[in-house]
């Protein structure tokens, strides 16, 4: 399939080969990314197991959203604050508490 470049007025050939490889060039994904999704089911579905059914029930995923968003949001602001050259050991102090 010849795909037009208009900013450049080249014409490049994008081959998609076919199975899985072809499936992974069309849409784009990288196979590490799969890798870490399909790591992260294993031990979703090993937890699941190990519990007799209770990890994966919605009132869990939601308590596991709640918990981990604290961290994501932290997180974020201690990026944003190294980002700009401030004290990383004070932010993290302040963040810690």
């Amino acid at each position: 399939m010849a795909i037009q470049d208009k900013t450049r007025g080249k014409t490049q050939d994008k081959k998609t080969g076919g199975g899985f490889s072809g499936v992974l060039g069309a849409l784009e994904l990288d196979p590490r990314l799969l890798g870490m999704v399909g790591a992260l089911l294993a031990v979703w579905l090993i937890f699941n197991a190990v519990t007799d059914g209770t990890f994966l029930t919605p009132r869990n995923l939601w308590n596991l959203v709640v918990q981990t968003s604290v961290v994501g949001i932290v997180a974020t602001g201690m990026v944003l604050v190294s980002s700009r050259g401030r004290s990383i050991y004070r932010s993290g102090r302040c963040s810690a508490f």
